[in-house]
C-alpha cells in the first residue's frame, strides 16, 4: 500500500523539531481497513465464511472500528511517516514521535514531532593552543613502584624519621567541635598519606615522629555531620608508632623472578624508571587530549531536539533498571541511597546523555571535517584501554569482541575519540601547522604514519608491555 497523506506544519517550541499535523485522506483510511480486515478474518474467522472472505462489515461489527484502525495504524505507520517527511522534504530527519491522534472523527489525524539532525557548530578549534609538560619521573616515584612490586616480599619496620607517605601509622586521636567531644582518645592504625576523619588531617600529620603531638584546627564542610556543634574542630594527633616497610635484598633470586632482563638493582630501578615514564606519558598525553577536547566543546554550539534525548535518557533507565532487577535491588532502594527523587534522578540522566551525545557529534563533525580515518594504532589503543578498564587480558578482550557486538561498537568508537583528541592535541600543541599537506597526503595515500607504523609479531607499544609486564608481576606475586 502507498499512503497518501496531507501534511500540515504546527508551530513548534522546542529546537531542532518540527511539529506536523498529518491527514490521511478517508479513501485511504478506508482502503487500509479493509486490507486490514481481510487479514484479521483470515486468522480469526468469522462462523459461516471462509477464512478471509468475511465481509467487511461483519468483521467491523465484530472487532470495532477503533481496533480495526488500531492495527492499520500498526502496520502502516511505517509508509505513513515515510510518506509525511517526503511530502515536506524530511528524508534527512529521524523517526517521529506520535504525540496526538484522533481516531473517532474522520477523517483520520494525526500529531508528529519530528527530530531533525542535530545542528553543530564547532567554532574556531584550530585556533586552539595549549602548553605540554612532558612528565618527569623522580626517585621516589620509582620507589614507591618499587614498593608497590615487592610489597609482599618486604616487611614492616619500626622507624624514628618523620611520617612519609605510605607509612604504617598509630594515632592517638581526639577530636573538638564546639564543646563536644566528637572523637575521645580514638587509636586508629593506617597507612599514612590516606584521608583520615577530616580533610586536611592526613597532609598534618606527615613530618611528625613516633611520640609527637600536635593540635591543629581544622574547618567543617557544610554538610558535615559535626556542623550542629560548630564550624570548626579542633584535632589533637599523638604519633604512637611509625612502620616503614623494608623492601628485600635485591638476591639474584628476586632479580630472576621480577627483574629476568636486569642483572643489577640499578638496572632493575632503570627498568622502573623506563616503564613508569612511558606510563605516566602515556597518562598525560591522554589527560591533555581530553582537555583540549574540552576546550572545544566549552565553544562549540550543539542543538539536538530534545524528543532524542528524551529517546536515549529512557533507553538508559531502562537499562540502569534492569540491571537492578538482576541484583535484587529495587529503583526506590537505589535512590535512597544517593538522596535523589525519581524525578532529579531523572533530569540527571538526561542532563548526562545530553552532554555524552553533544561530545559524540562533535567528534564526529571534526571526524568528517578533517577527513579523518580512525587507524590501527587508534584501535590497538582503545583494546588495551578498554581491557584495563574491565580487568580482563588482552586476549581474554579479543575473545569478547569476537562474541559481543555492542563491545565492538564501543571498541571502534573509542578508538575514534583516540584519533579526533589525537589530531586536536596536535593543533593545540602546533605539531600540523609545520606540514598538514605532508601528514593529509600520508592518510590520504594510506601511507602509515609514525604512529602507525605496523609493528612486527614480537614489538609492542609502550601501553602493550605496561600491560603485560604489570600482569607477569602479578601472576608472579599470587604465586
Amino acid at each position: 500500500m502507498s499512503t497518501k497523506v496531507q501534511v500540515k506544519e504546527l508551530e513548534s517550541d522546542q529546537p531542532r523539531t518540527k511539529k506536523l499535523e498529518v491527514t490521511i485522506p478517508p479513501e485511504e483510511v478506508e482502503k487500509g481497513l479493509r486490507a486490514v480486515a481481510r487479514t484479521l478474518s483470515r486468522y480469526r474467522p468469522i462462523p459461516g465464511f471462509r477464512p478471509g472472505k468475511a465481509p467487511y462489515k461483519l468483521v467491523e461489527q465484530k472487532f470495532g472500528r477503533s481496533y480495526l484502525i488500531e492495527q492499520f495504524l500498526k502496520q502502516y505507520i511505517t509508509e505513513i511517516v515515510k510518506a509525511t517527511l517526503s511530502e515536506i522534504g524530511l528524508e534527512e530527519a529521524h523517526t517521529p514521535e506520535i504525540i496526538e491522534m484522533e481516531v473517532e472523527e474522520e477523517p483520520l489525524t494525526l500529531t508528529l514531532l519530528v527530530p531533525l539532525p542535530a545542528r553543530v557548530d564547532l567554532g574556531d578549534y584550530k585556533s586552539i593552543r595549549e602548553e605540554y609538560y612532558e612528565p618527569e619521573i623522580t626517585d621516589e616515584d620509582v620507589e614507591k613502584y618499587l614498593r608497590y612490586i615487592l610489597r609482599d616480599k618486604a616487611v614492616w619496620e619500626p622507624t624514628d624519621e618523620p611520617i612519609q607517605e605510605g607509612d604504617e601509622v598509630t594515632l592517638e586521636v581526639t577530636i573538638k567541635v564546639g564543646d563536644e567531644v566528637v572523637i575521645d582518645h580514638e587509636t586508629i592504625t593506617l597507612e599514612a598519606g590516606r584521608e583520615l576523619y577530616l580533610p586536611g588531617l592526613d597532609e598534618a600529620i606527615l613530618g611528625m615522629k613516633a611520640g609527637e603531638t600536635k593540635t591543629i584546627t581544622l574547618p567543617l564542610e557544610e554538610d558535615h555531620m559535626w556542623q550542629e556543634h560548630g564550624k570548626e574542630a579542633e584535632v589533637t594527633v599523638t604519633v604512637q608508632e611509625v612502620k616503614r616497610l623494608r623492601l628485600p635484598e635485591f638476591t639474584p633470586e628476586i632479580l630472576e623472578e621480577y627483574f629476568p632482563s636486569a642483572n643489577s638493582e640499578e638496572e632493575a630501578r632503570e627498568y622502573l624508571r623506563e616503564l613508569l615514564t612511558s606510563m605516566h606519558k602515556h597518562e598525560a598525553e591522554k589527560a591533555f587530549r581530553e582537555h583540549v577536547l574540552d576546550e572545544v566543546v566549552q565553544q562549540s554550539t550543539v542543538e539536538v531536539s530534545p524528543v532524542i534525548i528524551q529517546r536515549l535518557a529512557e533507553y538508559e533507565m531502562e537499562q540502569i533498571e534492569n540491571f537492578l532487577k538482576e541484583k535484587g535491588i529495587s529503583l526506590e532502594q537505589y535512590l535512597k541511597t544517593f538522596d535523589k527523587t525519581p524525578e532529579e534522578w531523572e533530569e540527571g540522566i538526561r542532563e548526562s546523555v545530553q552532554r555524552a551525545l553533544s561530545e559524540d557529534l562533535i567528534l564526529e563533525k571534526i571526524m568528517e571535517e578533517a577527513e579523518l580515518e580512525v587507524t590501527r594504532s587508534d584501535m590497538e589503543e582503545a583494546i588495551i584501554e578498554m581491557s584495563n578498564e574491565m580487568g580482563v587480558s588482552l586476549t581474554s578482550f579479543v575473545e569478547l569482541l569476537k562474541e559481543n557486538k555492542d563491545l565492538a561498537d564501543d571498541v571502534h568508537r573509542r578508538a575514534l575519540r583516540i584519533r579526533v583528541t589525537r589530531y586536536l592535541a596536535d593543533i593545540a600543541r602546533g605539531r600540523l601547522e609545520e606540514a598538514p599537506e605532508e601528514e593529509a597526503s600520508r592518510e590520504t595515500a594510506g601511507e602509515p604514519t609514525p604512529e602507525e607504523t605496523p609493528q612486527d609479531e614480537e614489538e609492542r607499544t609502550p601501553e602493550e608491555q605496561e600491560t603485560e609486564e604489570t600482569e607477569e608481576a602479578e601472576e608472579k606475586k599470587d604465586e
